[in-house]
């Protein structure tokens, strides 16, 4: 990948593409975002006015008008992605002050500005962050201090103008301005795999997360902790009512399924799931998994770094989406990926359809309550249903 730096618009411009960003090149990019900030400068509010039909083009079908300083850094990504493709460019990223257009990416992860949060994308995206922080100022009115929000898009397909609505979105939504018609409109012009907003207070996430995580031993509460210090909103598992019950009676075996039931519901009451990256838990693996079934977005921390990776991409790479409820799954739960298939099958599969191996690991009540746990006997030449002993604990 060829990458160029410049700033204008008192903005850092990277543009990194699979072509050499030659002289010409930066010349026509350098001359579209000099027409845009004329256009800007001379006529602020949008009007019908020959000179301003790149800016009021777009803005006006949508059926807004006023100030167009919420779709500029927009249009100028749309602009400079067609300059690319006019150069047959097929894949390239686009930051502009921390706004930034993914063309046909793969494995890359970008910073979401102000947060130690990372996007990883894959494929086609539209990620632009708005809001009133320490750096940018109180500029948006509407917006409290300290809050801001990014708005994500991956696009099945890209139209020559899908950033200028992005970036529209964006700063509404940082406004509390009703978007709904803005929605209703990217819905019907272009087909969206997924999308998501982020908020942002003080550079916390204020979604409301399901912590998954392991916390049988100081490491792995230490790493809970630090996981979700970045967050405002957390559900707990260890703190629902089932929980604490259940240890107040020592782990009384009848209380079990409580456990998990409302474990599930946090997941499915939660907007996003964190998970530590690193984490070889079998009842957080198959947290994960279900997250995924239900369409949640997926945050990996590395506790190692002190990142926060947002997974955009399926962690379970191809599940056939045909699954057929009346066959019998096994999974072998020695293998992180399999833990995770199988937390995103069992919500379409009737448990007694769900079996699993450990070979000699620790067994997890996320899995032993509604589940079959089987081990290979050598002795017999088959498998056997092991019963998990209704006193014992997870470690």
């Amino acid at each position: 990948m060829y990458t160029w730096k410049i700033t204008k618009w008192t903005s850092e411009l990277i543009i990194s593409a699979n072509i050499n960003i030659n002289e010409d090149i930066k010349q026509e990019i350098i001359g579209i975002l000099d027409h845009i900030r004329f256009c800007y400068s001379k006529f602020e509010k949008v009007n019908q006015h020959d000179d301003l039909k790149l800016l009021t083009s777009d803005y006006l079908q949508y059926g807004l008008d006023g100030d167009v300083t919420c779709m500029l850094k927009g249009l100028a990504l749309d602009e400079i992605h067609k300059i690319l493709r006019s150069h047959h460019s097929k894949s390239h990223i686009i930051s502009f002050g921390g706004d930034i257009f993914g063309y046909n990416t793969t494995g890359t992860t970008v910073e979401i500005n102000e947060t130690n949060f990372q996007i990883d994308i894959q494929g086609t995206y539209s990620i632009f962050t708005s809001g009133n922080t320490d750096k940018r100022g109180n500029h948006i009115f509407g917006c409290q201090s300290g809050r801001f929000i990014t708005y994500v898009v991956k696009w099945d397909y890209v139209n020559d103008r899908s950033n200028t609505l992005v970036d529209i979105i964006a700063t509404k939504l940082a406004a509390n301005e009703n978007i709904s018609k803005l929605i209703k409109f990217l819905r019907e012009h272009n087909v969206t795999i997924w999308s998501h907003v982020f908020e942002f207070k003080d550079s916390k996430l204020t979604n409301s997360v399901y912590c998954a995580s392991p916390f049988f031993n100081d490491y792995q509460i230490t790493t809970r902790d630090r996981m979700i210090s970045k967050f405002n909103e957390v559900f707990r598992p260890d703190r629902t009512d089932a929980s604490l019950k259940y240890d107040g009676e020592k782990g009384n075996s009848d209380l079990v399924h409580e456990v998990v039931q409302a474990n599930l519901d946090g997941i499915y009451q939660s907007e996003l799931l964190v998970y530590p990256k690193f984490t070889t838990d079998l009842g957080t693996l198959f947290e994960v998994g279900r997250a995924f079934s239900l369409e949640k977005c997926i945050i990996q921390y590395d506790d190692k770094l002190d990142k926060y990776i947002i997974i955009t991409k399926n962690l379970l790479r191809e599940v056939d989406s045909q699954v057929d409820s009346t066959s019998d799954y096994k999974f072998d739960c020695n293998d992180k990926s399999q833990a995770i298939l199988m937390g995103y099958m069992s919500n379409y599969l009737s448990p007694n359809h769900v079996f699993y191996e450990l070979k000699g690991s620790n067994d997890n009540i996320m899995l032993s309550v509604n589940y079959n746990h089987i081990e290979f006997d050598k002795e017999l030449d088959n498998y056997i249903l092991i019963e998990r002993n209704k006193d014992e604990r997870d470690k």
